[in-house]
């Protein structure tokens, strides 16, 4: 489920495949796509803006590597951004541009750093810090790693077993195994999302995870930590995390946890926990998570009458929403990928982007056939606020919108912009059978 539905691997090594196998995955369906010509990386949209009289984009875009900037012109603009596509940074830590040592998020990690002797700052908890911790203790000959955490997450064993050679035959020789394989682990995901809903089943079963994965903890942490650990809010009201390695790493004596909810520079190269205690630290790794309630930032998108996204979602009273997550009012011929509420619960989200792209599809079939025509194709606003009327309430009956601390959730508004409130065969099904409802759309035609 993490490799596309058109370019099926049977060759993975194992369950869950490490970055350079993922990488080369990508750039051979690259090849085997024959799509290289119309890659251009290192290139970043800082703004677009609509022009009504001409019905298209005028699209800036900057070469990271010249800093020279251009201009495109499209019919049609698609937004591929992603939702962890901009990272946290370290302005919360009080007196950070005191601290003389190293300092990078994890999203960005320094490979030309030497952790030799050195002594590591960690902040944060949750997937990335999970990920690497472990993985930096077994690879380098690090002096000390200090954790620095806020709040606890859920934490669930990872089975990532090697790949067995006749299963990787199989799937390679036997006709549609691949793909029926695939259905089956799509639906075994989907098979947990009652354990999401507020019913009387879902705590039932979410009552029976918690116990499950806090005595998984408990088994594979010192004591100690087991306080700091172990959430007593319901799973799934944050996004659960894998163990990457990380709860055995805890017993390496060259690694403390502490629980703080502030952080301090005190001198150069060291830095403060909220209780007073003092830690060395010759390089600080930043784990604190992306800016995922800041969609499409840092560009600047100008649609009709000067309305700018994402400034038009943090205006009072608005959130990030869009019409099946894919089209804003106001913004014609504008379609976003992983754009508000499309995330899924506890499944692939190359998934739901495979769809998302296939009712864009959908929708652009409507008005580029004609290719001599100026087309202007926009969703009615009542139509936006009906859809995301709905979505929210249906939100409601689900554990995501929990009092939790969590990046689901916009905090100035209450509202979970992110996560899709049903099964992801219903998300499917919306995007890829329902029929169209093209009475949701104004399309204006020009010769």
């Amino acid at each position: 489920l993490y490799s596309y539905s058109f370019a099926p691997n049977p060759d993975w090594s194992a369950t869950y495949a490490s970055q350079p196998e993922i990488l080369s995955y990508i750039q051979q369906v690259v090849r085997s796509s024959d799509c290289s010509d119309y890659i251009h990386l290192k290139q970043e949209c800082v703004a677009a803006e609509w022009l009504d009289n001409e019905l298209h984009w005028r699209v800036k875009l900057i070469d990271l590597e010249s800093g020279q900037s251009y201009l495109r012109y499209t019919k049609v603009l698609v937004t591929a951004v992603g939702f962890c596509d901009v990272p946290k940074g370290a302005d919360k830590i009080d007196g950070i541009k005191n601290f003389t040592g190293k300092v990078f998020h994890s999203a960005r990690w320094d490979h030309s750093f030497d952790f030799s002797d050195k002594n590591v700052g960690v902040v944060g908890n949750g997937c990335s810090a999970n990920q690497f911790i472990s993985s930096l203790l077994d690879q380098t000959a690090i002096q000390s790693l200090v954790q620095f955490m806020r709040s606890p997450h859920w934490i669930a064993p990872k089975d990532n077993s090697q790949a067995k050679r006749l299963m990787a035959m199989v799937l390679r020789r036997v006709p549609f195994t691949n793909r029926l394989w695939r259905y089956w682990l799509a639906a075994k995901f989907d098979l947990a999302f009652p354990a999401f809903k507020s019913n009387r089943l879902g705590k039932l079963l979410r009552q029976r995870i918690q116990t499950s994965l806090a005595n998984y903890i408990r088994r594979s942490t010192p004591q100690k930590y087991h306080h700091m650990l172990i959430p007593t809010f319901d799973f799934g009201a944050k996004r659960p995390v894998l163990d990457h390695g990380y709860l055995q790493s805890l017993h390496d004596p060259r690694v403390k946890l502490i629980s703080t909810p502030s952080l301090s520079v005190v001198a150069p190269r060291e830095l403060q926990s909220n209780n007073g205690d003092i830690f060395p630290a010759d390089v600080l790794i930043l784990a604190n998570g992306f800016e995922t309630q800041q969609l499409l930032t840092p560009m600047k998108i100008t649609g009709l009458r000067g309305a700018e996204l994402p400034a038009l979602w943090q205006q009072s009273e608005k959130y990030a929403s869009a019409y099946m997550g894919v089209c804003v009012s106001g913004f014609p011929n504008l379609f976003l990928l992983t754009g508000p509420n499309t995330l899924p619960s506890g499944h692939s989200t190359l998934v739901g982007i495979e769809c998302s792209v296939e009712y864009i599809t959908r929708l652009m079939s409507r008005f580029l056939d004609n290719h001599s025509s100026k087309v202007k194709f926009e969703v009615k606003a009542e139509a936006q606020d009906s859809f995301n009327t709905l979505l929210q309430s249906k939100l409601q009956r689900l554990i995501y919108t929990s009092d939790v601390s969590s990046w689901y959730m916009d905090k100035r508004t209450g509202k979970n912009t992110l996560i899709w409130p049903g099964s992801q065969v219903e998300f499917w099904y919306s995007r890829c059978v329902k029929s169209v409802n093209w009475t949701d759309f104004v399309i204006e035609t020009r010769g």
